[in-house]
C-alpha cells in the first residue's frame, strides 16, 4: 500500500509538469499569434482582460458600452476568445478590438492568464478582469480602477454581496457567503465574494503571483496576493 501511494504521487507530480509545460506551449503560441500584427496599446492603458467562450452576442452589446478613458488613461478592451465556435473573432474584427484566440477551450483560468501575458507585454497600467456574458458593469470600471491609480491598492476586487445586484439561486448565493468566510478565515483579511471574476489590479500582481488554476482561479489570485 506504501509503495502504490509514493507511485501515486509520482505519477500526480508528472502530471502536474505536463500541465505546466502544455499551458506554458499553448499560451506562448496564442500570445506569438496575437503580436503578429500587434495592437495599438500605450504603456499606460487600463486594459480589460475579456475571456470569452461562444460570448459573440453578449458581447456586440458589452464592448460599445466600455468607456474609452477612465481617470487620464485610454481604456483597450482585449477579448481572449477560449476556443469559441460562434463568430466571436469576427465579430471583434469588426469593432476593432484587440482578440487573442486559443485554438480549444481550456477554462477562464487559462484564458485570463494569456491575456495578462499580453498585459505584462504591453506594460499596462492597470489590468481589469471583467465577463463577456454583460454581468458586469461598465460604469463600475472607474471604482475598481481608482484606488489602483491613486497607489491605495494593488488588487480591488467588485463584490456582488455589497451594494446591490441581481438575485439568483439561494444555494449559489450562500455557497458564496461560506467560502467567503472560510477564505476570510485563511488569509486573515474579510472577502466577502471570493469568485468574483471583476477586478482591477497593478501589474506586480501578474508578475508576483503563481497562477495556474484553469476554473478556480478567482480565490486562487486572492490567496497569492494576499502571500504576496
Amino acid at each position: 500500500s506504501i509503495a502504490v501511494w509514493f507511485l501515486l504521487v509520482y505519477e500526480r507530480g508528472k502530471t502536474r509538469f505536463l500541465a505546466h509545460d502544455f499551458d506554458k506551449l499553448v499560451r506562448t503560441l496564442t500570445v506569438d499569434r496575437f503580436f503578429k500584427t500587434p495592437p495599438l496599446i500605450s504603456p499606460n492603458s487600463i486594459l480589460l482582460v475579456i475571456p470569452a467562450f461562444n460570448e459573440e452576442k453578449n458581447l456586440r452589446q458589452l464592448i460599445p458600452a466600455l468607456p474609452d478613458e477612465l481617470l487620464g488613461c485610454p481604456v483597450i478592451p482585449l477579448v481572449v476568445d477560449d476556443g469559441s465556435q460562434d463568430f466571436t473573432p469576427e465579430m471583434c474584427a469588426e469593432l476593432n478590438v484587440p482578440v487573442a484566440r486559443n485554438l480549444i477551450n481550456r477554462g477562464g483560468g487559462a484564458a485570463l492568464r494569456v491575456g495578462f501575458d499580453i498585459a505584462l507585454s504591453v506594460k499596462a497600467e492597470v489590468v481589469v478582469t471583467m465577463d463577456g456574458d454583460g454581468q458586469h458593469r461598465p460604469e463600475d470600471i472607474v471604482s475598481l480602477v481608482g484606488p489602483i491609480i491613486a497607489g491605495q491598492a494593488d488588487l480591488v476586487i467588485g463584490s456582488r454581496l455589497l451594494g446591490e445586484m441581481e438575485r439568483y439561486s439561494k444555494l449559489r448565493y450562500w455557497g458564496v457567503v461560506l467560502f467567503g468566510r472560510m477564505l476570510s478565515m485563511l488569509i486573515g483579511q474579510k472577502i466577502t465574494d471570493p469568485a468574483s471574476g471583476f477586478r482591477a489590479f497593478s501589474p506586480k500582481v501578474i508578475e508576483t503571483c503563481v497562477l495556474t488554476q484553469d476554473q478556480y482561479h478567482t480565490a486562487e489570485l486572492i490567496i497569492e496576493a494576499v502571500k504576496k
